[in-house]
């Protein structure tokens, strides 16, 4: 047997037949390995190896053979990587492995026995179209990532009882449909939740009743056309459903007290969704790029953490300012791109307000008739630009006219939502993009 001193020698490279091994402080980079066989290169590591990086592994089966001489540690992490041979997985009961990235390959099927070490799994870019069951075998996970792979269906009853999972991330997938099918003993304990950029067209809001912690929900670019049933959840905290087709959503039934970012812009709401003034913990709101064709301050005074509001980009002509009743905290409010004529803003109890209504078609505007706590007023864009970014320059603002700005050659067009799902191919991909080499001290050039 081969015996070398590490502390003589601490970066060693050895090529044998078509395949080579390259490790580095406490990282192996393996190139080009064929067969179990060939797994006697182990003997070769350093004795404090705790992280494995596989390039173009050249099996269609990476089976317990190949897996469980990894990992003495208990921080060992193992990465396969640009490897599309790659179709079939088992990770048995004996690895010693609490990282798992594959990425890149052409992973199709992954069987997991009962396993208490594994921690975190990520499978990017794979050709899986489903979650595997076994799964449920790994109770030590806190981090599950599967994304731009071909998932189409999620029973999320395959996390009951997973004590330690916290995050939960599905997006970038062909997901058309979620539920939950287990019992209603079933308790899911993550913090977060992904399942953007897939196919959903409607969600039953019942699912997440198993979610008993969970505070960051992102359903953002979908094809959600409807939300059945009603939101019931102390936890929630941040909700993106942004880049939908929701024609319209009602907060009257659900209960989220603890609501602080709602994401509803880039959908087709034509009217603010009813009740959501009684989202009292509400701290940011976006329903920018809709077809809200009309709204008034008052409906969200009632908000009193609001602090961020955004209308910009749809179809209002009007919007009711002159009402005392404003949201007593509201810092910012956004009118960008909409189609007003009109602004006023005489009363503002907040003692600083910051206004943009860029690109409307206002073609006067009292500067002296304004609540001196607006503090900023962007109106760039319009027929007259009576802009100031502080009160300083408030006190010397000079309005302008502008004479390239022609109400009459302003008209709506309708926009059309366009969804592209694509998947990116492993040879436009960079080796190892995510600075595992830099992160480890290993050199791949």
């Amino acid at each position: 047997m081969l015996s070398i001193n590490w502390s003589i020698l601490p970066i060693f490279v050895a090529h044998l037949h078509a395949f080579s091994l390259k490790c580095e402080f406490s990282a192996c980079l393996i190139s080009d390995l064929r067969s179990a066989q060939e797994i006697f290169l182990y003997q070769y590591f350093p004795h404090n190896v705790t992280m494995v990086v596989y390039i173009r592994l050249m099996v269609r089966h990476v089976d317990s053979k190949i897996l469980e001489g990894i990992g003495v540690y208990e921080d060992s992490r193992v990465y396969i990587q640009s490897s599309p041979m790659v179709q079939r997985l088992h990770l048995s009961n004996k690895c010693n492995i609490y990282f798992l990235q594959i990425k890149r390959t052409g992973l199709r099927d992954i069987e997991f026995e009962e396993n208490d070490k594994l921690e975190q799994l990520k499978i990017i870019n794979s050709q899986l179209t489903s979650v595997t069951p076994s799964l449920k075998h790994s109770k030590n996970l806190s981090k599950v990532v599967i994304t731009h792979s071909l998932i189409q269906h999620i029973d999320f009853s395959i996390f009951c009882g997973h004590a330690k999972l916290l995050w939960i991330d599905f997006s970038h997938n062909g997901i058309g449909s979620v539920r939950n099918s287990g019992t209603d003993a079933c308790t899911i304990n993550i913090t977060r939740l992904d399942l953007s950029n897939n196919l959903i067209d409607s969600v039953n809001l019942k699912v997440f009743k198993a979610f008993s912690i969970v505070d960051f929900v992102d359903l953002s670019h979908n094809l959600i056309k409807q939300l059945s049933d009603n939101l019931d959840s102390d936890t929630f905290t941040h909700w993106s459903l942004d880049h939908n087709n929701l024609f319209s959503v009602s907060f009257c039934e659900s209960n989220i007290p603890s609501i602080v970012t709602l994401n509803l812009n880039n959908n087709r709401l034509t009217i603010i969704p009813p009740c959501v003034d009684l989202l009292k913990s509400l701290q940011y709101l976006r329903l920018e790029n809709n077809f809200i064709s009309m709204a008034t301050i008052a409906s969200f005074a009632s908000m009193t953490h609001l602090l961020h509001l955004d209308l910009s980009y749809n179809n209002m002509t009007a919007i009711v300012l002159s009402s005392t009743r404003f949201p007593p905290n509201l810092l910012s409010l956004n009118l960008d791109k909409n189609l007003l004529t009109n602004l006023t803003l005489p009363s503002i109890l907040m003692t600083s307000l910051q206004v943009r209504v860029q690109n409307n078609m206002i073609a006067s505007f009292d500067v002296n008739g304004t609540s001196p706590n607006v503090t900023l007023l962007d109106m760039a864009g319009n027929p007259i630009d009576c802009s100031w970014n502080t009160p300083q320059e408030r006190q010397e603002v000079e309005c302008v006219q502008s004479v390239n700005i022609n109400p009459k050659n302003v008209y709506i067009k309708e926009r059309k939502k366009k969804m592209v799902y694509y998947r990116v191919s492993a040879d436009a991909m960079v080796l190892l993009e995510e600075g595992l080499g830099e992160a480890s001290g290993l050199s791949l050039v």
